[in-house]
């Protein structure tokens, strides 16, 4: 069965949930809208997360991230 659409922004939902929630407890990982978008904004707190916690500042999440 392929990865649908709908399946990627639950992902992404998902992800930015997480980050949202992180956020507001480290001031330093931006808050962020949960809209299922993998914006620019999402890219930003991902790599705020990334660097903040010692992973490369990449941006894009992988298996690390997760």
């Amino acid at each position: 069965m392929p990865y649908t659409n709908a399946q990627r922004k639950q992902h992404i939902r998902e992800l930015q949930q997480y980050l949202y929630a992180i956020s507001l407890f480290n001031e330093k990982i931006p808050q962020i809208i949960v809209d299922g978008r993998y914006g620019n904004e999402t890219s930003i707190a991902v790599r705020a997360f990334q660097r903040e916690y010692g992973l490369s500042d990449t941006g894009s999440t992988d298996p690390v991230i997760w």
